[in-house]
């Protein structure tokens, strides 16, 4: 079969005879072939089509661009000039792999596969296979996406959080042991005192003790942060009203406020541990950065979607829009908040939510009190698609 044959086969890719309903008769064989040139031209990813012997018949501007091939340079070709040499001896074992079982399939996805450019240079890709139904002679289509953006982008992902783990346990040897000392030392200075030092000493003793002690929290939030979103647990069946109820019986409930629980979701299989520590986190926030001695916080949860969305929401001074993109960093706090405060438990929420797949927001409008976050969380474990067949 030529090219311009199997072109007009790649025609019916759009629409199977079988399944298409009344054909226009306005629309000609050859329209709709110059449609479907048009549709593959279009693509926004590379399109190789390859017959039964393993021989490029169709090219698309896209994948001219991304291999650095003139399309009279690939028609005609074997589709090993687009592979590494060191996997072109396997690529033939693949292909009749993937002719004795056809099917739609997507390559690449969780692992590495390189293809070549005409100036030998290699990038990484993810390739999606179809056969092109009702073709006798084998004809396959591929979709190329150059991926070389989106590894890059992971690996620096990967080499900050990297940076920051080895950071925070540096922190932890290297100053917990000299702040033990300091503490021990305080320590032996009040015995040697005996009680009876001024009472501006013991009050300055009492400091270092102090500031000693916020810096072993700081220590321990960094290792903490540091964690998030690398140690989960197994996921277990979580039912929404014992997990609430669960918070509040090691969550003190200050006196003078009023929580009310609207919970209307379903159980849902997910890691427990870390959705139960953003929930705490905000409610904990709720009581402690209230201005008043009374008040009352909301708390909301409802299935939207593949998500489920928890709310929690408080009548107390509000977030001002300025800081509302900072109290999400890590040691950022409101300026009107006590030193009491580290500033880590935002940025940990929001960290251990992003890992596992949901996104959080706060609402809080100037000049009107109150303040709720909003967390979105996966209803649905995510799994990264296993691709049975051997790469190429």
């Amino acid at each position: 079969m030529d090219t311009r044959n199997k072109l007009s086969t790649a025609a019916r890719i759009v629409v199977p005879q079988d399944r298409r309903a009344p054909q226009d008769p306005r629309v000609s064989r050859e329209s709709a072939e110059e449609l479907m040139q048009r549709i593959v031209e279009a693509a926004p990813c590379g399109m190789v089509m390859i017959d039964s012997e393993g021989s490029i018949v169709l090219v698309n501007r896209q994948a001219e661009s991304m291999f650095g091939y003139a399309r009279a340079e690939l028609l005609g070709n074997s589709l090993e000039i687009l592979m590494p040499e060191r996997f072109r001896g396997l690529h033939d074992g693949h292909r009749q792999q993937f002719a004795g079982a056809p099917s739609m399939r997507q390559m690449g996805v969780g692992r590495d596969i390189t293809a070549r450019r005409k100036d030998g240079s290699e990038f990484p890709v993810e390739v999606g296979l179809n056969r092109v139904p009702g073709e006798e002679d084998g004809l396959v289509l591929a979709a190329v996406s150059d991926i070389t953006r989106r590894r890059s982008m992971e690996l620096e992902l990967r080499q900050a959080n990297a940076n920051l783990e080895e950071f925070t346990y540096a922190a932890s040897h290297d100053l917990k042991s000299p702040l033990r000392g300091i503490s021990d030392l305080v320590e032996w200075i009040v015995e040697d005192l005996g009680g009876a030092e001024p009472q501006e000493v013991s009050r300055n003793l009492g400091r270092i003790r102090d500031r000693v002690h916020r810096l072993e929290r700081v220590i321990d939030d960094l290792l903490t942060y540091a964690r998030a979103g690398t140690a989960f647990t197994d996921a277990v069946q979580v039912d929404l009203e014992s997990l609430l109820a669960g918070i509040f019986e090691l969550l003190p409930r200050p006196p003078g406020f009023i929580v009310s629980l609207d919970v209307k979701a379903r159980p849902f299989v997910t890691n427990k541990a870390p959705l139960e520590s953003v929930l705490r986190n905000l409610i904990s926030n709720a009581f402690k950065h209230h201005d008043l001695p009374a008040g009352r916080i909301t708390i909301g949860v409802a299935d939207v979607g593949r998500y489920c969305v928890f709310t929690v929401g408080d009548d107390g001074p509000g977030i001002p829009l300025a800081s509302q993109e900072r109290v999400f960093r890590i040691f950022q706090t409101l300026a009107t908040e006590t030193r009491e405060h580290s500033g880590i438990g935002l940025a940990l929420s929001k960290r251990l939510v992003e890992a596992h797949g949901g996104w959080i927001k706060l609402d809080s409008a100037t000049g009107v009190r109150g303040t709720t976050f909003h967390v979105w969380w996966p209803r649905f474990q995510y799994r990264k698609p296993v691709d049975s067949s051997v790469s190429s």
